[in-house]
């Protein structure tokens, strides 16, 4: 079970805690484990819709909603769809380098079900709806740049350490998904 994959240790840089991560998932499908993959890049749940709350001026700020979490909170409502679907390329792409026959992923914003459907419920993205196929071998890995190739579909991932406001905990990356040759 992995969870928080996007937090690293002090002592560690920021890609540190993903990388890692994604080696444990590989090593344990290695083993034909069952891996369950948490891709949620941010928990920013329905508690953060209050309007009293103000954002986090640095980090280790208490009783404010954390800053990775603007644009999914005090929405009124209306999903974020951009934002969702920008969070959801990453998420998906790290999952993509370490599924095998045994892997599981779930994506979200929040894990609360008493909230907007849209913060745990994905499955309405167009994403989830490309043919995958089999892998046609593991991914392959250049510095923080991984690849990996399916029957149908290629992905290239860039991790890159980005402004902690912008992404989850300052892990980001950009994103190709294209048709196999």
């Amino acid at each position: 079970y992995f969870e928080g994959t996007h937090f690293s240790p002090g002592n560690q840089n920021d890609l540190e805690g993903i990388l890692v991560s994604m080696q444990l998932a590989r090593e344990a499908s290695w083993k034909k484990k069952v891996v369950m993959w948490t891709g949620s890049r941010r928990n920013c749940g329905c508690g953060f819709n209050n309007p009293a709350l103000k954002f986090c001026r640095y980090v280790g700020d208490k009783d404010c909603i954390p800053q990775y979490c603007e644009g999914f909170v005090q929405t009124d409502g209306v999903e974020p769809t951009a934002l969702l679907e920008k969070d959801f390329e990453i998420a998906l792409a790290e999952f993509l380098m370490i599924v095998e026959k045994w892997s599981y992923g779930s994506f979200s914003i929040s894990p609360d079900a008493s909230c907007e459907p849209w913060r745990w419920d994905w499955s309405h993205m167009d994403l989830f709806n490309k043919p995958l196929g089999q892998p046609l071998g593991p991914p392959l890995k250049s510095g923080h740049t991984f690849s990996r190739h399916f029957e149908h579909l290629s992905v290239k991932l860039s991790l890159k350490k980005t402004d902690y406001e912008e992404s989850a905990h300052g892990v980001g990356g950009d994103v190709t998904f294209l048709p196999s040759l």
